[in-house]
């Protein structure tokens, strides 16, 4: 099966590095509800929770559940709004 240029392989996403690296969601929510990725109910969800972990935690959860697309979008947003060392610049080459 061929994949387009934003699906991303999960089991290649470091989960607990993003979990414990990712310091505020909401740049994430907002472009994953802008791209079409997550609905605003579930960017509500992500928010309602405690804390920042439990936060990236959840939605790395929904994303594992929406597949590839969602994950490929979610890396073309960490790459936009992360500065390195969280994020190689190769790290996720769509081309």
């Amino acid at each position: 099966m061929e994949q387009n240029n934003n699906t991303v392989d999960m089991s290649q996403v470091n989960r607990e590095a993003l979990i414990e690296d990712i310091r505020n969601v909401n740049p994430f929510l907002e472009n994953l509800y802008r791209e079409g990725e997550l609905t605003r109910e579930e960017c509500d969800l992500v928010r309602s929770k405690t804390s920042r972990r439990i936060q990236a935690r959840f939605l790395l959860d929904i994303l594992d559940r929406k597949g590839p697309g969602a994950y490929g979008t979610f890396c073309a947003v960490l790459k936009r709004v992360c500065r390195p060392p969280l994020v190689r610049q190769d790290a996720f080459d769509f081309s």
